[in-house]
């Protein structure tokens, strides 16, 4: 399965709004003011899978993960390679750290910014579609790109793999939203994009 330019668009349109809503929520948090965006998105198949594979540091990232259930099931997840974590939380608790471990304070915090932006991104998503969605308590985790991906494009899933811009404080992070849909959401979420945006 491919997806059309328009329906590209429909959902980076959808994901920014979400997106928007938080880091408003985290500007005020912090007193400072956080540019959150999605300039691409694209349906994981298994060429773009090795490709992606290739060009990341696989056996170092962080995540924050929620699973979702209602009218569409499947996992959200932010993901990140830990010196991007590390820094992230740094500027979001006001601490300059000596050292890139990802200590009990900074997953705790790094679990909260994930939370925040999760759930703004799937009430994006939920309240244009008028779909009813809950929510699992948010999870961090490290793990493996790779064992990761090839989970996912050998299930019976669909997975949108989206670039995600991080601008605080005059400094650019860089990650990446995951969401995985049963093939049967997905399918779902297209008919209603279609039908919404006249795709």
């Amino acid at each position: 399965m491919n997806l059309t330019n328009l329906q590209k668009d429909a959902l980076i349109e959808l994901l920014n709004v979400g997106l928007g809503h938080a880091a408003n929520v985290l500007s005020k948090m912090i007193n400072s003011t956080i540019h959150l965006r999605v300039p691409s998105i694209y349906l994981l198949s298994k060429d773009q899978s090795d490709n992606l594979i290739s060009q990341s540091n696989q056996d170092n990232l962080s995540s924050v993960q929620l699973d979702f259930n209602g009218d569409y099931s499947g996992m959200v997840g932010m993901l990140f390679p830990t010196e991007s974590a590390n820094a992230l939380v740094n500027q979001l608790i006001d601490q300059d750290s000596q050292t890139d471990e990802i200590d009990e304070m900074k997953i705790g915090a790094l679990t909260e910014l994930g939370n925040i932006i999760l759930n703004a991104v799937m009430g994006s998503i939920s309240n244009v579609i008028k779909s009813e969605l809950s929510f699992s308590i948010p999870k961090y985790t490290k793990f493996n790109l790779k064992s990761l991906i090839n989970q996912t494009i050998h299930s019976n899933v669909s997975a949108l793999f989206a670039e995600a811009q991080f601008d605080i404080q005059s400094i650019q992070i860089n990650g990446n939203l995951i969401l995985i849909f049963e093939l049967q959401s997905f399918d779902k979420l297209l008919k209603q994009i279609n039908s919404l945006y006249g795709v």
